[in-house]
C-alpha cells in the first residue's frame, strides 16, 4: 500500500469492532478508507454486484466456515421477503455466503487487489474464484 491509496473494509456486526479498529490504524498513516457495514442481504449482494467497492485494495473481514459441501466467507446479515428494503417488518436473521461456487454469479467486474481475514478465506478455490471475477 501507498500512502493516499484506497481501502475498503467491508464486514458484518460480527466483526465491525475489528474492521474498525483497522480503519483507525490505516486512516493514521494517511490511506483513505471507505467503510462498510453490511445490514441487509440485498445491501451486500448490490455491493458485490456492482465490482464491489472501487477501490485500490478490498478487505473482507468476515468468519469463514466449512460444511459438507462447500467453503466460504460468512457474512451475518439480515433479510426480508418483502420488496420494501425500508419495510419496517419481516425481518429475520440470514447470511451472505461468498464460496467458489457463489462468487461467479455475485461478484463481476471487480477492481483491486482483495484481502480475506476469515478462517480459510485463502484457499486456492476462493482465490480462483475471485481472480475470475477480476481481483488481484
Amino acid at each position: 500500500m501507498r500512502l493516499f491509496d484506497e481501502v475498503a473494509i467491508v464486514t458484518d456486526e460480527r466483526q465491525v469492532e475489528s474492521a474498525d479498529a483497522l480503519r483507525r490504524v490505516l486512516e493514521s498513516y494517511g490511506l483513505r478508507v471507505d467503510f462498510h457495514r453490511l445490514v441487509q442481504r440485498d445491501q451486500a449482494a448490490s455491493l458485490f454486484a456492482q465490482g464491489g467497492p472501487r477501490s485500490d485494495w478490498t478487505v473482507l473481514f468476515s468468519h469463514g466456515y466449512r460444511d459438507a459441501d462447500a467453503t466460504g466467507l460468512r457474512f451475518s446479515v439480515v433479510g426480508n421477503d418483502a420488496v420494501d428494503p425500508h419495510a419496517v417488518e419481516g425481518w429475520y436473521p440470514t447470511v451472505f455466503d461468498l464460496t467458489p461456487e457463489t462468487i461467479p454469479s455475485l461478484v463481476s467486474n471487480a477492481h483491486g487487489a482483495l484481502i480475506s481475514t476469515a478462517c480459510g478465506g485463502g484457499t486456492n478455490a476462493l482465490a480462483e474464484a475471485f481472480f475470475r471475477s477480476g481481483y488481484q
